[in-house]
């Protein structure tokens, strides 16, 4: 169910999060057999809600569609001595094949009684590790070291900024257009659904010519609210679901999106003739592309 490290982390890192952490730490031995996980978030209650499926011990009030898989990310027995977890005085070790053969686990004293502390054995050690802690650490609000370093979110700068019903969105014009959901302040990447559901929206749009050009031609990042019953996949959370909930939003999205652009560029164009010339075009700011400029003119009046 979780494809490779990024995933793994992701997975650990949401919990530490949804535990209300401000501080993760990673540290890895220098033989790179073991990796440590430290946050100082609440904790966890009881050590069984660590290998019960379904069993997650969050508020699902505060919690939308918890899984209660995470931790099973880690027991993984091809590439995974054991798992060690210490929290609220309580500490257990977890060897992978122990857990799926339904062995009993034995609970011993711990010495971390605030936050969790998860220790991984590896059977070898992971390829560029730091990277997958980079791609999994997303825009969670919270310090995240490796190894005493510092790793910060990926900066993200957009040309235009919504705030919608359906969340906040970041539009940059980018030939790459990547379309990523941001659920929990975890990137979906290469997330289909929602680029399908955005192109769909386009066509659908009022200005459709404009519209496919926006989404065509740059880059979306988006920050899910849940009240918008946009929901992702789970257990890994990889992608989101088709259904009319994201119709509905990316419509919400590519009509803000269109408006948006539209007020911007209208103060600059107000006085400019019926017949334009490159130097009109230069008063354009740089993010509209030649990939757009006609669209976005002719939705303004010009032919």
């Amino acid at each position: 169910m979780f494809g490779g490290w990024e995933a793994r982390f992701r997975e650990i890192l949401q919990n530490a999060y949804r535990a209300g952490a401000d501080r993760v730490d990673i540290t890895v031995s220098d033989d790179g057999l073991s990796v440590a996980i430290r946050d100082n978030g609440r904790g966890c209650a009881h050590p069984g809600l660590l290998i019960f499926a379904g069993a997650t011990g969050w508020d699902e009030s505060q919690v939308i569609e918890p899984a209660g898989v995470g931790l099973f990310s880690l027991l993984n027995k091809t590439a995974v001595c054991r798992v060690e977890v210490e929290s609220r005085g309580w500490r257990v070790a977890l060897v992978p094949g122990q857990v799926e053969a339904q062995q009993d686990i034995p609970v011993a004293s711990g010495l971390v009684k605030d936050g969790t502390l998860i220790r991984v054995t590896l059977k070898a050690p992971i390829g560029d590790l730091k990277t997958h802690v980079q791609v999994a650490r997303g825009y969670y609000p919270f310090t995240l070291t490796f190894n005493g370093e510092e790793i910060k979110p990926r900066p993200w700068s957009p040309h235009v900024e919504l705030e919608t019903p359906v969340g906040r969105v970041g539009w940059r014009a980018n030939a790459a257009a990547s379309k990523t959901p941001i659920w929990e302040y975890r990137p979906i990447y290469a997330d289909m659904p929602f680029r399908d559901a955005l192109v769909n929206a386009a066509h659908r749009h009022p200005q459709p010519k404009l519209a496919a050009a926006l989404v065509s031609n740059g880059k979306v990042k988006w920050f899910v609210e849940p009240a918008s019953g946009v929901r992702p996949r789970l257990p890994d959370r990889s992608a989101l679901i088709t259904d009319q909930a994201l119709d509905r939003a990316a419509e919400i999205i590519v009509a803000a999106l269109v408006e948006k652009v539209l007020d911007e560029i209208r103060p600059i164009v107000a006085d400019w003739p019926d017949r334009l010339t490159n130097q009109q075009f230069a008063e354009l700011p740089g993010w509209v592309k030649p990939e757009i400029r006609p669209q976005l003119l002719q939705a303004l009046g010009w032919k």
